[in-house]
């Protein structure tokens, strides 16, 4: 290649072959770390009773539900396995359904954060609402917590939403969840993402528990 713009936006002039240690003087090796794995496993199977849970701590708590609809045990699909990429997409699709029924009230929001602040947050931005509530809610020594339950759940969307075009974006998200891509075995890892998104959801029964 004559010329080209590496991953830093650097301009190659020619010296693209040189990108590798020892190479470019520019050239960088990044090591990262998956977030640490949970000292209690949460089995795929809990993921239904999870969503139970949290909601009803969370009634107890703010005196309304967190969901539009209450009752996830009936959701038959979070229960299943899957045996390839097209229920892989299924079973996610339905999983992130749930989410989007998350239904923060505006009395919950920060001032700046509700629809007449000044950084009101959209109906439609179900985590970034659900963030913005705890973070009110619940103490500075809750942030930790909440910022691993928050992540994980804002990792699964990110593969729904990326999963079908590919990109750096779904990279990074299966990378946090503890996943490689490309993904090779969907059934191993839709059982994964069921126990990841059981584990966010009890941090944040646990962390609503503070408040009853």
């Amino acid at each position: 290649m004559g010329n080209a713009y590496c991953e830093l936006d650097n301009e190659m002039n020619g010296t693209g072959a040189k990108c590798r240690a020892g190479g470019n003087d520019c050239w960088e090796r990044t090591i990262e770390f998956a977030p640490d794995s949970p000292s209690v496993p949460y089995s795929p199977r809990d993921l239904p009773t999870a969503f139970d849970f949290v909601n009803l701590v969370w009634r107890q708590a703010f005196k309304r539900p967190l969901y539009t609809k209450a009752e996830f045990q009936k959701p038959a699909s979070l229960s299943l396995p899957c045996a390839g990429r097209d229920e892989f997409v299924a079973r996610l699709g339905d999983l992130n359904e749930l989410l989007r029924k998350i239904d923060i009230a505006e009395e919950l929001l920060p001032d700046d954060n509700k629809s007449s602040g000044k950084q009101p947050i959209p109906e439609a931005e179900k985590l970034h609402r659900l963030s913005a509530c705890l973070r009110k809610a619940l103490s500075p020594d809750e942030e930790v917590e909440i910022d691993t339950a928050l992540g994980i759940l804002k990792a699964i969307n990110a593969v729904r939403n990326k999963l079908a075009h590919g990109g750096a974006e779904l990279v990074e998200a299966l990378r946090y969840l503890g996943i490689k891509y490309p993904i090779g075995d969907y059934a191993q890892t839709w059982d994964h993402m069921r126990s990841k998104a059981a584990e966010a959801l009890t941090i944040l029964r646990s962390s609503l528990e503070t408040l009853e």
